[in-house]
């Protein structure tokens, strides 16, 4: 005889600990929409992604890329996905090289940079219209948006 009736709140809080989950009994078809939100988590401890993000889909848009690189330098990537490589043009001026061209330029980026000020000054990172192309985006690094240099952190996001 199938179960048709599923009693809920009926296991104690403390009755199940990570400790007594094998790592493969719970994947995300297993959890309902909407089963965790954030009174759920217990977000007090700092936790590190340490996975792969591919077509991460908010619904109106997919994250098809990212990239946190370090400009100073010669410029190397802290962390990516669909990114291939960043080229150096010139003191504040980089490629970033897509692994998997798009196939067109219409699509939307999301910027950030720092982990040093200039004169008091954040830094700006500019997307110059004429450096974008389906394989691959200019950035630029500036403080007090015109003089060029290399942050520590240099942050591109690009939804499509």
């Amino acid at each position: 005889m199938p179960i048709t009736k599923i009693i809920t709140n009926s296991i104690a809080d403390t009755a199940i600990s990570t400790a007594k989950i094998a790592d493969t009994a719970i994947s995300t078809a297993k959890i309902a929409d909407d089963a965790i939100d954030d009174t759920k988590l217990d977000l007090t401890d700092d936790y590190a992604f340490t996975g792969t993000i591919t077509g991460v889909s908010s619904g109106v848009g997919t994250v098809s890329a990212w990239v946190s690189f370090d400009s100073r330098n010669t410029p190397s990537i802290i962390s990516s996905g669909n990114v291939s490589s960043i080229t150096d043009i010139s003191q504040g001026q980089y490629d970033v090289n897509f692994t998997n061209a798009f196939s067109n330029t219409n699509y939307c980026t999301v910027t950030g940079g720092g982990g040093e000020i200039r004169n008091n000054t954040l830094t700006n990172v500019a997307l110059p219209d004429n450096k974008r192309t389906t394989s691959k985006i200019g950035v630029d690094t500036q403080y007090n948006h015109q003089n060029v240099f290399e942050p520590p952190y240099v942050n591109l996001l690009v939804i499509t």
